[in-house]
């Protein structure tokens, strides 16, 4: 995959379902560097471009409005979704809870797996902007 003439390898497709609503997030990584395309195809094609954010404190009670890098986000949706990893079809789905926040173009997801969070920040994209590269299928970095 090529965004921003930056060439990305998809490592692995996770796919979350929320009793039969369906998106899917894909871990890509060129180096060192790992980003998350989510894709969601709610009556319009919605795509995310996310980094995962480390050192991030969240409240236990998740908020409705969130302000991050001086940007105030507001809740969207949140929920529970049950997520299936393409790398690893034979393990039983993984359970989290979710909430989705927005301002204009930009995004922040907060997951919950178990006692975990996992906070991503990114923008939305227009599907255009991505070039999708020919593979041989074969994983490169191992995740």
């Amino acid at each position: 995959m090529q965004y921003l003439d930056q060439d990305w390898i998809v490592e692995d497709k996770l796919t979350y379902n929320n009793n039969g609503y369906r998106w899917n997030e894909y871990l890509l990584q060129d180096g060192e560097e790992r980003r998350w395309l989510s894709i969601d195809d709610d009556d319009e094609l919605i795509v995310h471009w996310l980094c995962t954010m480390t050192r991030i404190e969240i409240p236990a009670q998740i908020p409705d409005r969130i302000e991050m890098n001086q940007i105030e986000f507001r809740l969207d949706e949140q929920g529970s979704a049950q997520m299936t990893r393409a790398s690893r079809p034979a393990r039983s789905p993984e359970r989290c809870r979710y909430w989705d926040y927005s301002n204009q173009n930009d995004v922040l997801c907060i997951e919950r797996w178990g006692e975990e969070l996992e906070v991503s920040i990114g923008h939305k994209l227009k599907s255009s902007s991505l070039t999708v590269l020919k593979g041989n299928g074969q994983r490169i970095y191992g995740v």
